[in-house]
C-alpha cells in the first residue's frame, strides 16, 4: 500500500503579488496596455495604484481595458484622475466611457457617488458633457431622485435639446414609476413639441426597444394614460401618440386616436367628412369595354385613420354599390380607389373635391370605352 501522504493533496502556497515589479510594468506599458496593467496593480496594492495613477490615466487608451480600468479607479475614489481621463476624450469615447461606469452604477455605491458629486461639481455641465447618459440602468433611489430633480429644474426646461435627453433618461430609469411625472408634465404644457416628446416617453417607461423587451403591464398603464391625455393633445402629439400606443401593442387605440386628429374639422354631429371616387374599368367577354366613375360623400366618427378607411372601402362599396358590372357581361374588372390623406375642412370642400373628380373624367378623351358617371348617396361609414 501507498503511504497514506501521498493520498493527500498538496496545497501549494500562493506566493504573494509583487507590487513593485506590477507597478514597474504600468510605468513602462504601452498606452493600449496601461488599463489592464493598473487594473492588476489595483487588485495587488490599492495604495500603490492610487500613487501611480494621474501619471497612467495621463497616457491611457479608451477602449474596454481602459474604461474597466477607470471603474476601478473610481472604486478607489480616484474621482479626479477619472474626470479628468474621461473629459480628455473624444465625444464618442466620452460617451463609452460614461455608459461603462453607468454598467456599474445600479451595483456599486462608489460609482453612485462618483455620479452624484460629478453633478453636484459639474452643475449645467453634467447635462451639456451628458455625464446623464450613464444613469438609464441605475436604479438607485439617490440617482432617481437626480433625474427627478433634474426633469423639473427651469434650467433644464429652458434648453429643449437638454429638457428632452433628461426626460428619456428619466422615463427610461422609472420605468412605470415615471407614468405620474409625465402624465403631470403633459397636464400642465402647451406646446406641441414638448407634449410630443412627453408622448414619445411613456414608450420609453414600459421597455419599447429596450434588452429586456416590453413590461406588458407598465404598457396597459402607459397606453391608458396616453388615451386620458389624448383630448388636449395638439396634431403633432396627437400623431406620436399613435405611434407610441402601436409600439406598447395598444393597436385599437391608436386606432382610435384618430377623432382627436382633426377636432376642428368635425360638422355638426361630431364626424368627419370625406369623399370617395372609385374608378371601374370592365372587359366583357365579348370584348367590349366600360369605364365607370362611381362618386360618393361619406361621414365618419374618427374610429379609424383615412388610409385605413380607404383600405377598406372598396370591399364595403362594392356590395353597396352593387360594383357587378363585370358579372353582368361575363367579363372582368379592375378597380382605383382615391381618397382625401386627411377629412375636408368644409361641406364646400368636400363638394368641390367629387366636381373635380367627375371633371376630370370628362376631360378624358377614350373612344375605346364607353364610360359613364355614377353619384351615390351619401353614407354614413
Amino acid at each position: 500500500m501507498l503511504p497514506l501522504f501521498l493520498l493527500v493533496p498538496q496545497l501549494a502556497a500562493a506566493s504573494p503579488c509583487d507590487a513593485r515589479s506590477l507597478r514597474k510594468e504600468l510605468d513602462e506599458a504601452t498606452p493600449v496596455a496601461v488599463g489592464s496593467r493598473f487594473q492588476k496593480l489595483a487588485e495587488c496594492d490599492e495604495r500603490q495604484a492610487k500613487a501611480a495613477a494621474p501619471k497612467a490615466f495621463q497616457r491611457m487608451l479608451a477602449g474596454a481595458e481602459g474604461y474597466a480600468a477607470a471603474t476601478r479607479a473610481v472604486e478607489l475614489r480616484l474621482d479626479t484622475v477619472v474626470h479628468g481621463w474621461i473629459e480628455g476624450l473624444e465625444p464618442d469615447q466620452r460617451s463609452r466611457a460614461i455608459a461603462a461606469l453607468g454598467d456599474q452604477c445600479a451595483e456599486s455605491e462608489a460609482v453612485q457617488a462618483f455620479f452624484l458629486a460629478t453633478y453636484k461639481d459639474r452643475g449645467d455641465a453634467f447635462f451639456t458633457q451628458r455625464w446623464h447618459r450613464g444613469l438609464t440602468e441605475c436604479r438607485v433611489a439617490p440617482i432617481q431622485e437626480l433625474l427627478g430633480d433634474a426633469l423639473t429644474s427651469k434650467e433644464i426646461s429652458r434648453d429643449r435639446p437638454k429638457l428632452f435627453s433628461v426626460l428619456e433618461v428619466y422615463a427610461r430609469n422609472l420605468r412605470g414609476d415615471a407614468i405620474p411625472a409625465l402624465i403631470d408634465l403633459a397636464s400642465k404644457s402647451d406646446d406641441p413639441e414638448e407634449l410630443t416628446y412627453l408622448v414619445n416617453a411613456f414608450a420609453d417607461t414600459a421597455g419599447v426597444g429596450s434588452v429586456e423587451g416590453l413590461d406588458a403591464a407598465v404598457a396597459s398603464k402607459a397606453a391608458e394614460a396616453i388615451v386620458d391625455l389624448a383630448g388636449s393633445l395638439p396634431p403633432r402629439a396627437i400623431e406620436q401618440a399613435r405611434t407610441t400606443l402601436t409600439a406598447l401593442g395598444a393597436t385599437d387605440e391608436a386606432d382610435q386616436l384618430a377623432v382627436h386628429r382633426w377636432r376642428e374639422r368635425k360638422d355638426g354631429e361630431g364626424n368627419y367628412r370625406y369623399a370617395v371616387a372609385i374608378t371601374e374599368q370592365i372587359t366583357c367577354k365579348n370584348g367590349k369595354k366600360l369605364t365607370n366613375l362611381h362618386l360618393g360623400k361619406f361621414a365618419e366618427g374618427g374610429i379609424a385613420w383615412p388610409e385605413q378607411l380607404a383600405d377598406d372601402l372598396q370591399e364595403k362599396l362594392t356590395y353597396e354599390w352593387k360594383l357587378d358590372g363585370a358579372s353582368r357581361c361575363k367579363g372582368s374588372a379592375e378597380f382605383a380607389v382615391e381618397m382625401v390623406e386627411e377629412p375636408f375642412e368644409s361641406s364646400d370642400a368636400q363638394a368641390a373635391w367629387v366636381q373635380k373628380r367627375e371633371a376630370d373624367f370628362a376631360k378624358v378623351q377614350d373612344r375605346s370605352a364607353k364610360r359613364k358617371v355614377y353619384r351615390h348617396e351619401a353614407f354614413v361609414y
